[in-house]
């Protein structure tokens, strides 16, 4: 518990160094968000719950880079003899935009994740996309993506194993 309480304080201070607040002055300067929660809760189950999360991004006039990473810790009867862990899970993504016209992107992303309690030992999804901005303002963004992906992962301990989709999402943004 110790080593999981030691990742998610160096990589909070580590991103929030990398982009703290709003550079209006600076429009390609980086931005970003760090958040941190905690909840204890006593009672008939006693429960702890640790969350964090931080995401920092930086833009030029043709490209756009995204970088974040967040994570959970929770254990139901904390601090009795049969303590259960809830959650304990770490994901973090690259997410790099080559703007072709001022709405209209090819999207190249890497997610990364790991899971202890759904015994996801590692899943990393490489996925490229053509992407257009329906709403794109100084406040807020909304686009669209389709295109291939790639899935390797390896679950519950068994072999690794890969695969090939097809990824469509939708994004709504409002940290600008």
């Amino acid at each position: 518990m110790r080593k999981t309480f030691r990742i998610f304080g160096m990589t909070a201070v580590l991103l929030g160094a990398v982009g703290n607040g709003r550079a209006q002055d600076n429009p390609q300067a980086w931005h970003g968000d760090v958040a941190f929660g905690l909840s204890l809760a006593k009672g008939n189950s006693d429960t702890f719950l640790m969350n964090a999360s931080a995401v920092a991004h930086r833009e030029w006039p043709e490209n756009e880079l995204k970088l974040g990473a967040d994570g959970n810790y929770g254990l139901n009867n904390f601090g009795r003899s049969n303590e259960t862990q809830s959650a304990n899970n770490v994901h973090g993504f690259i997410d790099y935009k080559r703007l072709f016209m001022e709405r209209f992107y090819a999207d190249l992303r890497v997610d990364g994740f790991h899971d202890d309690v759904a015994e996801v030992r590692y899943r990393v999804i490489v996925g490229s996309a053509a992407g257009y901005y329906f709403i794109k303002s100084d406040s807020s963004r909304l686009s669209g993506e389709v295109g291939p992906s790639f899935i390797e992962e390896r679950l519950n301990g068994l072999n690794d194993h890969g695969y090939m989709t097809l990824l469509g999402t939708e994004r709504v943004d409002d940290s600008f």
